[in-house]
């Protein structure tokens, strides 16, 4: 998947952000279903609330909704990033081939993170350690 961060990577990052006390929330949309069990045992304890509570599933300015309850949120190059960017979330923004000066979500408080800064133009290239460094500014900010 060409815009889309490894899903260890996402695992790696919650794991590191639930050691400072913080409950990891995927947001899986129908398209990613298939991935919650990997997710959730993967981390456990994190929260799937589109999952948990499928009706939220029918209406996807439900997971707008969502990003009014989330300090932060890490986001794909894809759907969820623009309906996370309605909401006074934070976005951390992972691009990889797509000019994300171009398509990135609309929201004041984002931070993008690009592949090209990496040497490369493929999401697998963005560290997780890039990842936890824009989330610990945005936590800093809080």
């Amino acid at each position: 998947m060409k815009k889309c961060w490894p899903k260890e990577n996402f695992l790696n990052a919650a794991a590191a952000f639930k050691t400072q006390g913080c409950v990891p929330v995927f947001i899986l949309g129908p398209a990613e279903k298939h991935l919650y069990h990997f997710f959730k045992e993967g981390s456990p304890g994190a929260l799937f609330p589109l999952q948990e509570k499928p009706a939220l599933l029918k209406d996807p300015l439900n997971t707008t909704a969502l990003g009014f309850h989330l300090n932060a949120c890490v986001v794909n190059d894809a759907g969820v990033g623009h309906l996370m960017g309605l909401s006074p979330t934070y976005l951390v923004s992972l691009f990889g081939p797509t000019l994300a000066e171009k398509v990135h979500p609309l929201s004041e408080k984002i931070t993008l993170i690009k592949a090209q800064k990496f040497g490369s133009d493929r999401m697998e290239d963005i560290p997780v350690d890039a990842v936890l460094d824009a989330l610990k500014a945005v936590e800093k900010s809080l």
